[in-house]
């Protein structure tokens, strides 16, 4: 009868302990990288957050009509929910004898007038708002990023400025004074921007996009 070897069986439980200890390293390890990746799941899930869906702004809605009095303060002005910005010519001074103009009154058309001027959105009427009857330079910014829209999704491209002679306020009917004359106008970031000559003795400059 052959005997069992006590160092082979003292071998093998110790071979069965190393096992069974890096059995249970390993399993360990593999528990916290998987808690781990939960962790970072988590985390990253948590800081997306739902977009609201992008809307177009239509920019079709034409200004009402509406008066003010604007500053020649080269800034951007409301005239009812039309924004103008006035200041002086760089080319010419802008003064007169009586002084400089500092201000310019606006008035914008309402639908049924500028309709029958044949303007195509906007019809603005201008004045000293100084009651100086002495002519003078002035330089016009409007911005019609708000209806660039109202004529097709290229009419930002084909929009002009143009004037008119004050009598077409009074008798459109009139087929002269529905002659306008296009300005020579910059077009830049939706706005269009030019010189024009603003009357005294409070007569009217009329202008129109």
């Amino acid at each position: 009868m052959v005997e069992p070897v006590a160092g082979i069986a003292a071998a093998g439980t110790a071979g069965d302990v190393v096992a069974e200890t890096l059995r249970v390293v390993v399993s360990r390890a593999a528990l916290q990288r998987d808690a781990v990746r939960q962790t970072v799941h988590d985390v990253e899930a948590a800081s997306v957050q739902p977009t609201a869906p992008i809307t177009a702004v239509p920019r079709t809605k034409l200004p009402g009509p509406a008066t003010g009095v604007v500053p020649l303060s080269g800034k951007e002005t409301l005239v009812g929910e039309l924004p103008l910005t006035f200041s002086q010519p760089k080319t010419t001074a802008g003064a007169t004898a009586e002084g400089e103009l500092t201000a310019v009154r606006v008035q914008v058309l309402n639908e049924a007038t500028r309709k029958a001027s044949g303007a195509t959105a906007v019809l603005v009427a201008l004045s000293r708002a100084d009651g100086v009857a002495t002519p003078c330079q002035l330089h016009v910014r409007l911005n019609y990023t708000g209806f660039s829209n109202a004529y097709g999704g290229d009419y930002a491209n084909r929009v002009m400025l143009d004037e008119y002679p004050a009598c077409v306020l009074t008798t459109p009917e009139v087929r002269t004074c529905r002659n306008f004359e296009t300005l020579k106008a910059v077009r830049w970031d939706g706005k269009l921007s030019t010189d024009i000559t603003l009357a005294g003795d409070g007569s009217l400059t009329v202008i129109a996009i």
